[in-house]
C-alpha cells in the first residue's frame, strides 16, 4: 500500500536527518525529498516513471484506430482536450482499464479486442473521471514519496538472502561477517524503536483506510461517466463483468472481501449508478419546459 509507504519513507528521511544533524543538512535533507514530488509531474518524466512502473507500451496501428475514436468522443462529451492525456495498451487476458499518474490512460488488449465501441466509450469515461477527480496526481506522488521506503524493503531483502547464502556456504568466515554487519544494521533499528513501533501501526492499520479511498474513487469516477451519457452502457457492462465472477462464500467472506478490496464490487457499483441515473431522470422531469409560441 502507497500510505503505509509513504508513512515509513517520511521516517526513514527523518532518521537520515537526525543522523546528519538537523542543522543545517537535516533540514536540507528533508527539503530536497519534499521539493522532488513535482518534478515527476513534468510529462517526460512522468512517462518514463509509468512506463517502468505499469509496463505499459504505446498502442499500435490497430488500436489506434479503435482507441482513437472512442477516446474522442468521451473527452468531446466532457469538453477536454484530448490530447491533454496519453493512451497506452497494457498487454493482458482481461477486461480492464486504469488511469495513473497525472496524464495516463491504460486499456488492457482484450478491452480493445472484445468490448463494443460503445462500452470502450463507457470503459474510457470512467478513467476520464479519475483524472477529472485529481486521483491520479495524488497516486502518482504517493508513489514517488514512498520511494525511499521501497528501496529500505528490497534491501532488508537483500540482507535476508544475504545471511541465508553465507550460512548455506558453509564458510565460518563469510557466515561472521555477513552475520556481524546483519547484527549492526538491526542494532541500529533497535535504537529508533518507538519510531519502528509507529510504523507497525501505520502498517497495520493504514491499508484500510487506502482501501476505503480507492473504492470511494471509484464510485466518483462512475458519477462522472455518468454525467456524461455513459450511465446505462457501463452498468450494462458491469453486470456482463460480474457474471464471470464466482460469488463469495458465506457472509463472513463476503464482508472480508469488500473489505480487503480496492474496489467496490460490480453490484454496488450498478446499484449507485441506476440510482444516479433516477436521480437525473426525476430532474429532468422536474425541469420547466420551454412554452409554446402562441397566437395573440
Amino acid at each position: 500500500m502507497d500510505l503505509p509507504l509513504f508513512v515509513l519513507s517520511a521516517l526513514i528521511i527523518a532518521y537520515i536527518a537526525d543522523v546528519v544533524g538537523f542543522v543545517p543538512w537535516g533540514y536540507l535533507v528533508v527539503a530536497a525529498w519534499l521539493a522532488s514530488g513535482p518534478v515527476v509531474l513534468v510529462r517526460r518524466v512522468e512517462d518514463a516513471v509509468v512506463s517502468s512502473r505499469e509496463r505499459l507500451r504505446r498502442p499500435s496501428a490497430d488500436e489506434q484506430r479503435r482507441l482513437g475514436p472512442a477516446w474522442e468522443k468521451v473527452t468531446g462529451s466532457a469538453r477536454v482536450d484530448q490530447d491533454a492525456y496519453r493512451l497506452w495498451v497494457e498487454s493482458s487476458a482481461e477486461i480492464n482499464a486504469f488511469a495513473t499518474a497525472g496524464h495516463t490512460v491504460a486499456v488492457t488488449e482484450r478491452a480493445i479486442n472484445v468490448l463494443s465501441p460503445a462500452a470502450l466509450e463507457a470503459v474510457l469515461a470512467h478513467e476520464l473521471g479519475h483524472h477529472l477527480g485529481g486521483h491520479t496526481w495524488f497516486s502518482l506522488l504517493r508513489y514517488w514519496y514512498s520511494l525511499p521506503a521501497l528501496y529500505a524493503l528490497r534491501f532488508a531483502t537483500y540482507l535476508s538472502l544475504a545471511l541465508v547464502s553465507a550460512f548455506s556456504s558453509g564458510n565460518v568466515a563469510i557466515s561472521l561477517v555477513v552475520g556481524a554487519g546483519i547484527a549492526c544494521v538491526v542494532g541500529l533499528l533497535l535504537v529508533s524503536l518507538p519510531v519502528v513501533g509507529a510504523a507497525v501501526a501505520v502498517v497495520v492499520l493504514a491499508p484500510f483506510g487506502v482501501l476505503w479511498l480507492r473504492r470511494s474513487q471509484e464510485h466518483q469516477a462512475d458519477m462522472v461517466a455518468v454525467r456524461l451519457g455513459y450511465g446505462t452502457e457501463l452498468a450494462n457492462m458491469l453486470r456482463s463483468t460480474s457474471r464471470s465472477r464466482p460469488p463469495a462464500q458465506g457472509s463472513g467472506a463476503a464482508w472480508l472481501t469488500r473489505a480487503g478490496a480496492s474496489h467496490p464490487s460490480e453490484a454496488e457499483r450498478v446499484q449507485r449508478i441506476e440510482g444516479q441515473l433516477q436521480v437525473e431522470a426525476r430532474a429532468e422531469l422536474g425541469r420547466p419546459r420551454p412554452s409554446q409560441g402562441g397566437g395573440a
